[in-house]
């Protein structure tokens, strides 16, 4: 499956279909009940994504995207660098809160509609920095954040673990519920590595721009 899909452009076939085929070859002589496999389905999380693709679609095809691309270059006053970063910042709000795969997609099109090209493919490492650094400022900001704290909930509901004690950074031991994961408890953690991530992400940008490499 990994070989055909890094060969999958010199085969002109589409990756998604490589992908679903490859799914469904495991199904089928991977040695597990298909039953078992979709007992143990997360049909939340599946929902949950699909939902987001489908709000990302109605968004492009309602002309929305297109009215959010000229407020970034209202925005750039037609600058390729101001433009850049605020792609890049944009990005990682939205991904925050609609998952890296949506938003990259959200995001592409919009880059696809910018008149003013950037030099070194600079909108797209724009891009690709903001949505990573999004991803791991939240709990939705990326799919593994949601799935593992589904799992995580679903394995406290079934195994009855005593109280822990948990020591916190400026705040005295208190005892927690092992209730899950909460957004709120990921985000204390997550926003603060994500704005690091993003001033990092503006200097290389900067230094690149500056230096034209």
């Amino acid at each position: 499956l990994l070989t055909a899909l890094i060969i999958s452009e010199f085969l002109f076939i589409d990756p998604s279909i490589i992908a679903i085929s490859g799914g469904l070859a495991g199904l089928i002589f991977g040695g597990v009940k298909p039953g078992v496999i979709f007992e143990n389905l997360c049909y939340k999380d599946i929902f949950f994504f699909s939902g987001l693709f489908i709000l990302v679609g109605a968004a492009e095809s309602s002309g929305l995207l297109r009215w959010f691309g000229e407020i970034v270059v209202h925005l750039s006053f037609g600058n390729v660098l101001a433009r850049c970063l605020l792609v890049m910042w944009m990005a990682s709000l939205s991904t925050a809160f609609l998952d890296c795969g949506p938003s990259t997609v959200l995001f592409l099109h919009m880059i696809m509609n910018f008149k003013l090209s950037a030099p070194n493919n600079m909108y797209f490492w724009a891009l690709s920095l903001g949505v990573l650094a999004g991803s791991c400022a939240t709990l939705t900001g990326a799919t593994a954040g949601t799935v593992s704290a589904n799992m995580l909930k679903d394995f406290l509901a079934t195994h009855k673990l005593p109280k822990i004690k948990t020591q916190w950074k400026h705040t005295n031991t208190k005892l927690l519920e092992t209730s899950g994961l909460s957004f709120r408890e990921y985000s204390e953690i997550g926003v603060p590595a994500a704005l690091i991530s993003l001033v990092i992400s503006s200097i290389y940008i900067i230094v690149i721009y500056k230096l034209g490499l």
